[in-house]
């Protein structure tokens, strides 16, 4: 079984997610094994407030060459999970991280 820690690896504060989330949607950076369901619980069992909706974003892993030595290598794949939260109710982390 996962941890709540494992499914959910961090909050994601950009221009775009601060204008969501006076709507009350809100990013996350999610492990790329992680479905919907599951991040509806770790959010519940981490900021105690119920997912309503869960809409999640797989990024391909670009593929850079170093500077240095010139050699190819792969970034990993990612995944972005914006959960949308019931209303009247807010996520502290974000609030502080929108100053």
């Amino acid at each position: 079984m996962n941890t709540t820690r494992e499914v959910i690896l961090k909050p994601m504060m950009t221009e775009k997610t601060a204008k969501v989330t006076d709507k009350g949607v809100y990013a996350f950076s999610v492990a790329t094994w992680a479905n919907a369901q599951q991040i509806k619980e770790a959010v519940f069992a981490l900021f105690g407030v119920k997912a309503i909706n869960v809409h999640t974003i797989m990024t391909k892993g670009e593929i850079k060459r170093s500077p240095k030595s010139r050699q190819l290598f792969k970034k990993p794949n990612s995944k972005k999970a914006y959960v949308t939260i019931e209303k009247g109710k807010k996520i502290d982390i974000f609030e502080s991280l929108k100053g």
